[in-house]
Parts: C-alpha cells; sequence; structure tokens
C-alpha cells in the first residue's frame, strides 16, 4: 500500500484514487448495467443514453461475502477484539461482545431462523432498541438470504402493525417494550397479526426472560444452541437478490418501505474505504504503508442514533467492515455520552446534528474526557453552518473533535461528505458528491440544470435502491431508471446544498423562502441550540415565516425574540426575518432520526402568532 502525501484539493484527491494508486488501494472501478436502470419511464431532457453506473471491481458479491470476510479477520480469537460494547440503563447492565462471540451467534441465530421453514427472501423483522443482540441478529438474517426488515421501535401498535404487515414479516424479534405495545400487558394483542391474521407465524423475544406469551415465540437465549454447525447455512445469494427493507420516517401518511439489494451494501464497504481515504488524503494525513496481514488500529465508534435508520445501520456496517469497536446507549444522554466517550476512548462520533451541539454545550463537557475524540460526525438530517464553528471553537485545535457534515438518504446510501478545509470554506454545503455517484440537478419537467440553479436533485449509482416495497406509484414518482430524486442545487465548484423545494420552502407575498437559509442565520447566533423554521399563514401574504428556536440553558429568559429578528436581520433578506418566533428551553419535537416535526411546530406557532400578533396572523391553518 502506498504511502501518500497531502493535502490536496478535493478533485485531485478524486483524480488520484480513481487511477493507477486507487488500484492499488483496491478502489479499481468499472461499468455495470443493472436491471433496474433499464426499465420503467423517465422525463430526464435530453434522454439518459448510459444505462450503466459505476462499481468497484474488486467489491465482494453480496453482504453475506462481506461478513464472512469480517469474521475471517477479526474472529479467529475467543478473547479478540471487541465488537460491540452496550451501555444499558444502569452500570451494571454494560456487555462487551467479541467479533468471535459475535460470529458464532451470527451462525447459531441463521441455522434457527432455516429452521422455523423460512425461504430465501422471506422477510424478517426487528422491533427493539439499540440492544447488543441488534447486529448478530441482522447479520443472521442477511447471511441466510433473508429480507431484513428494522422497525422503527417507537412507533405506535397501529403503526408498528401496518410495516410488519406491509412488509410481509414472517418472524419478528421484539424487546419487552414492543411485547407490550404490541401485545398490551396480557400479550394477546400479538396474535392481531399472527397467521392467518397477519404474516407473523414465530416471535422471538429479546430480554424478556422466560415469559410465556399466547403465541409461537422462543427466547432469543434459546437460539444460542452450542450444538448447531460452525458455519452459517448453504444458500445462493445474487448481488440483485432484495436485503433489507428500511422503512422512511415519513411525517404524514404510512412510511415507505426502501427496498435495498445485496449490491448496494457490499459496494458500501469499499465506498466506506474510499471515503475515509479521501478524507485522510484532503486533510494532509498519510495513508499508513501497512505490511501484508498487518491490521490498521482499531478505531472506536459512539453510535447513539437507532440502528432502524439508515445513520446507524449504516455507520455500523462501515466500521464493522474495517474492525472497528461499535458503542451503543440505552438512550442518548449528552452528559452519559461524554462519560462514555472518556471511559471508551471513542475516536469516532456519529449522531444527528443536534446530538452534536449538546455535547459542546453541555455543562459536562470538558477537553481532556473527550481529548480521544478525533472525528464530530453528523448526518440524517441538515447540519447547521455554525455548528462547525462552534465546534472548532469548543475543541480548540485541529486534528480533535473535528467536524463533518454527511448526506445520504435511506433511498440511496451515502452520496456526499463535507469535513475538513472544504468544511470551512462552505459549511453549509454537504460536501462533493463522491465520483462514482452521478449526481445532477434538473427542472420539474426534466431539464438538466447549470450549476448554481436550484431543482431536484437527480442520483444515479448502485447506491439507489430497487424502489419502495408493495409501492409502484410512490417508486414511478421517485425512482427513474436507476434515478433517485430529492431537492438541491450545485455551486460552481461542484459542492452540494440541500434546498427541498417541495418541503422545505415557503412562499412570502411571491418571494420564495428556503427554510434551511433562515435556519442558517438563527444558528449563528451563539444563544440558540436548535431552530425550526416553516411558513405560518397570513391573510395577505399567504404565508409569513415563522419559528421555533430552542435557547441554551444559561440563556433562556434572557434572549428575546425581538434580538434574534435583528440578528437574522443582519445576515438575510428583510423578508426572510421571521415575522414570530417560539422561544423553547427543550428539544425540539423530532423523529428517531432526528428530522424535526415541522407540521407538529407548525400548527402552535400559528396558534401562537394568531394570538400574540392578531391582524392578519389570524387566519386558518
Amino acid at each position: 500500500m502506498p504511502v501518500l502525501a497531502g493535502p490536496m484539493p478535493l478533485d485531485k484527491v478524486d483524480d488520484l484514487l480513481s487511477g493507477p494508486v486507487g488500484a492499488q488501494l483496491g478502489l479499481a472501478r468499472k461499468r455495470m448495467v443493472l436491471p433496474w436502470t433499464t426499465t420503467g419511464e423517465s422525463n430526464r431532457q435530453p434522454a439518459d443514453e448510459d444505462a450503466s453506473v459505476e462499481v468497484f471491481a474488486d467489491a465482494l458479491p453480496n453482504a453475506r461475502a462481506c461478513w464472512e470476510t469480517i469474521a475471517a479477520t477479526y474472529a479467529n480469537n475467543p478473547k479478540g477484539r471487541e465488537y460491540i460494547v452496550y451501555y444499558g440503563a444502569t452500570p451494571a447492565e454494560t456487555i462487551r461482545l467479541t467479533y468471535f462471540q459475535v460470529a458464532r451467534q451470527v451462525q447459531q441465530i441463521a441455522h434457527q431462523l432455516v429452521g422455523l421453514g423460512l425461504k430465501k427472501g422471506d422477510r424478517v423483522g426487528i422491533a427493539m432498541r439499540n440492544y447488543p443482540e441488534y447486529m448478530p441478529t441482522w447479520w443472521a438474517i442477511v447471511c441466510a438470504g433473508f429480507v431484513v426488515v428494522p422497525l422503527n421501535a417507537w412507533l405506535t401498535k397501529p403503526e408498528l402493525e401496518w410495516c410488519i404487515k406491509d412488509a410481509g414479516c414472517r418472524v419478528l424479534f421484539v424487546d419487552p417494550e414492543r411485547v407490550e405495545r404490541l401485545g398490551g400487558k396480557n400479550g394477546k394483542g400479538l396474535a392481531d397479526i399472527v397467521h392467518p391474521k397477519g404474516p407473523v407465524i414465530h416471535y422471538v423475544t429479546v430480554r424478556c426472560g422466560s415469559r410465556a406469551l399466547p403465541v409461537p415465540s422462543t427466547p432469543f437465549h434459546h437460539l444460542l444452541d452450542a450444538t448447531l454447525p460452525l458455519t452459517l447455512p448453504a444458500v445462493d445469494i445474487s448481488p440483485f437478490d432484495n436485503m433489507q427493507i428500511l422503512y422512511s420516517s415519513g411525517t404524514t401518511g404510512h412510511p415507505k418501505g426502501v427496498l435495498h439489494h445485496h449490491l448496494e451494501w457490499a459496494q458500501q464497504s469499499v465506498a466506506y474505504r474510499y471515503g475515509v481515504m479521501r478524507a485522510v488524503i484532503r486533510s494532509g494525513l498519510d495513508v499508513p504503508d501497512l505490511k501484508e496481514g498487518e491490521l490498521p488500529p482499531q478505531t472506536v465508534w459512539y453510535l447513539p442514533v437507532p440502528l432502524f435508520h439508515l445513520t446507524g445501520i449504516a455507520y455500523t456496517y462501515g466500521a464493522s467492515m474495517s474492525g472497528g469497536k461499535i458503542v451503543y446507549s440505552y438512550k442518548w444522554d449528552a452528559a452519559d455520552g461524554i462519560d462514555i466517550i472518556h471511559a471508551e476512548q471513542v475516536t469516532n462520533f456519529m449522531g444527528v446534528p443536534t446530538m452534536s451541539l449538546q455535547i459542546i454545550e453541555s455543562p459536562k463537557f470538558n477537553l481532556d474526557k473527550v481529548k480521544s475524540l478525533l472525528s464530530l460526525g453528523y448526518g440524517g438530517a441538515p447540519g447547521p453552518a455554525a455548528l462547525r464553528s462552534r465546534a472548532k471553537a469548543a475543541f480548540k485545535q485541529d486534528g480533535v473533535g473535528e467536524p463533518s457534515n454527511t448526506y445520504g438518504a435511506t433511498e440511496c446510501l451515502g452520496v456526499a461528505a463535507n469535513g475538513g478545509p472544504d468544511y470551512a470554506e462552505k459549511p453549509e454545503s454537504v460536501g462533493k458528491p463522491l465520483p462514482f455517484h452521478r449526481v445532477e440537478i434538473r427542472s420539474t419537467d426534466g431539464r438538466v440544470l447549470p450549476k448554481g440553479e436550484v431543482g431536484d436533485i437527480w442520483i444515479k449509482s448502485w447506491g439507489v435502491a430497487k424502489g419502495y416495497w408493495n409501492n409502484e406509484k410512490a417508486s414511478a414518482s421517485t425512482f427513474q431508471r436507476g434515478w433517485y430524486s430529492t431537492g438541491g442545487r450545485f455551486d460552481e465548484d461542484g459542492f452540494l446544498y440541500l434546498l427541498d423545494r417541495s418541503k422545505d420552502m415557503l412562499i412570502r407575498g411571491g418571494e420564495n423562502v428556503y427554510c434551511t437559509e433562515v435556519e442558517a442565520a438563527l444558528l449563528s447566533h451563539p444563544d440558540v441550540m436548535d431552530a425550526a423554521v416553516f411558513g405560518i399563514p397570513h391573510r395577505v401574504l399567504g404565508e409569513e415565516v415563522g419559528a421555533s428556536v430552542r435557547i441554551t440553558p444559561a440563556r433562556f429568559g434572557k434572549v428575546t425574540s425581538e434580538e434574534l429578528r435583528k440578528h437574522c436581520a443582519e445576515r438575510i433578506a428583510k423578508f426572510k426575518v421571521p415575522a414570530y418566533i417560539q422561544l423553547v428551553n427543550e428539544a425540539l419535537p423530532a423523529t428517531p432520526s432526528g428530522k424535526i416535526l415541522k407540521r407538529e411546530i407548525k400548527i402552535v406557532v400559528a396558534k401562537l402568532a394568531a394570538k400574540d400578533l392578531g391582524g392578519e396572523f389570524a387566519a386558518k391553518l
């Protein structure tokens, strides 16, 4: 492996990693036509003549092969490398599992699922917290050729039941909270989705002891039978086979099940390595020259985000491929998180932006406790531009707590990342797309737009999902011949900015106001921890700019709405300044993935504006 000296511009880094040096690092690429890139309709103008996508030539064929490589590399010693560390609700509940232990559990769980009569392609659901049983279960389902369905553990009984029935889950892994939510105190409600009423034929109960349930079930610990084979069950898995259904965290209507394939995640394992190399070289660090068979130093990841969302499962997957140690916790708390970072000497943190802000704003924040932290990463929601400067000010020195902002979606995995000198120069951007993803901006009628114009982001790559499970209508509008659509713009340097025109824009008297721009202005105030901006009804203008802002604990009651309005007026046009600002001292309502529930907040703020300001604001929602 070559030793590379940086720093160098990002374009040069991509050229380097796309050439002979990249080939030496196992990053060579070739073109491939996927089955779903040649069928269906597309409104692109001009028409896309190239049905192929760029793939890593040396990537493994499927996610099972990826796990087998992980196990062969890191799981050969019973007392060897730690893999999963779980911090429970009390210190006594801390659990540590090595790669060896997890590899054995994966074999046992996979054989037990086959023994239940499941066939290749059957769906298996997981509905629980980030317990240490989660990842062995996830890997076992995938390796046995079944389709894993990580379910949002915070959903209500009707919402969970809808997803389970929609996916057709044959087996369901559940923890005590989900047993009670689905079954009630006596467990009888669990029968509501058991065959023939629903698709489930068997439950696996996790951390429920030996509690008897009125439905076919097995305690998780009974799956771990030492007499089972020391191999995975035999199954033939194609790169194009279904692998996972992840339900989107939409705030309206039923969630949509995003259908992932094995090629996606096999390619993602190499893309993760490409992203690490790209960041290292861009920042001026050397790629170490390891001897053959030598393993790199172990990274330690703290992932307090749910495993039923892309950020949690994708970063777990990437860290696993490099033999990392991954730390989970029963729940997120910034003060406890700082203690965990110190105790485990965490090198990489990945959460939603709010979590990073809570760490640096915590009264418990102490540089001595977090000095092991090399990277303070965030994704899952747009990162405010001011967060980078706050993080740099808190950590005080380069190379410690380096902030980075990543962009991906459940429908297309990771697309871009912004860190180091590029993040300093363009803090509003999510970065330059990785070169093996084809990204363009189009108008609503399909015309490819020049740099700088706002439109729909269209992404085409191996990372784009097959579509939405059981939802042809939604699939047809969002996926077109291997392309996936969202919203944003490119600048003149090719850096991507997220601007969702349909969901995150309001029209004030004919003027377009992008909520992210106003949120960035609010978040640049030192006393603002979080902000949500949206349109509220106005009889004359149609919509006026409204906001809900979380103030730091030390300054709540001292900062005024007028002060924030003045702060914004110095940074953005007058018509963009919020007419009404609600000040709060608690976290804004959000989904488990960290996406703020603007629809809920908007209703509250609109009523407050009508009450406090009256007049033209007394309009109905």
